[in-house]
């Protein structure tokens, strides 16, 4: 439907171990997305590299590449939910540093003919992966950036930006924009430059058909909230979604934390 309606791109995140996310490898899910539909691309966001060994995360995203005929896209992140490093055995305080590692083994792996690479979390001798990327001299790779660090790295690197605003006033993705821009001119980047945004929206016929969905957005700001904090209260797997002290109210979220209304009206949310 999503190709039909001439949407450019599905993207798929990838979350564990309880009910909010059902997509544990979010690579498996673009080949079978990549089965029933021809042109549109196909997105991780994100691959929580922590999680994963970048050597065959690189294999795996090459192999994906080949199977959706180039329509991949990656992207990948740091991690932010507590309750999955803890199932993984992993901690928090060391993922920004074994995120900057793999994210620089999976560049090379997927770029290079052939490369070794000797750092604090892997050790990896003359390397060759197959097969290679369909896309040359890879996929498009795209990080998640909230943070004027990761803005930065982005950047460093030669990247996409990918942010989220997901439930959050309009002013959080004003000084993510600050910090993309300020990390583009660090490195001396010029010309168009790729930034996307994740936004909960909502279009429907009338305001006050949208209004009735609020609902939906205030569960997935309490889930994620949560889990972010560490503070979920997960029973046989299913995360409760459990309220917030101080959560914006439902007009609040309405007018101010989605692009949520008739079309006149997320139109005139945009433009704003």
């Amino acid at each position: 439907m999503a190709e039909d309606l001439g949407y450019d791109s599905v993207w798929l995140a990838e979350h564990h171990f309880s009910s909010y996310g059902y997509i544990p490898n979010p690579l498996l899910m673009a080949v079978k997305l990549a089965q029933v539909t021809r042109r549109v691309r196909l997105g991780t966001a994100v691959l929580v590299l922590p999680f994963w060994n970048p050597l065959r995360v690189a294999e795996d995203i090459a192999m994906t590449d080949q199977l959706t005929e180039g329509r991949l896209e990656v992207g990948v992140a740091r991690g932010y939910q507590p309750y999955e490093f803890q199932r993984f055995g992993l901690k928090m305080d060391d993922n920004r540093e074994r995120t900057d590692e793999a994210l620089e083994v999976l560049l090379r792996a997927l770029s290079e003919d052939c490369f070794e690479y000797h750092g604090r979390y892997h050790n990896i001798p003359e390397t060759t992966i197959f097969p290679k990327p369909f896309q040359k001299p890879r996929p498009p790779i795209w990080l998640a950036a909230h943070t004027p660090e990761s803005f930065d790295i982005a950047a460093r690197y030669r990247l996409k930006s990918i942010t989220t605003n997901s439930g959050r006033p309009i002013e959080v993705l004003e000084e993510g924009w600050a910090a993309f821009q300020e990390a583009r001119r660090v490195h001396g980047l010029q010309g168009p430059a790729e930034f996307a945004v994740q936004q909960q929206l909502c279009v429907a016929p009338t305001d006050d058909e949208a209004r009735t969905q609020m609902e939906h957005f205030r569960y997935a700001f309490r889930q994620v909230s949560h889990l972010r904090a560490g503070t979920q209260h997960v029973v046989k797997g299913y995360s409760q979604p459990l309220p917030i002290e101080g959560e914006p109210s439902l007009d609040e979220i309405f007018e101010k934390r989605t692009l949520s209304g008739s079309p006149e009206t997320v139109r005139a949310k945009l433009d704003a």
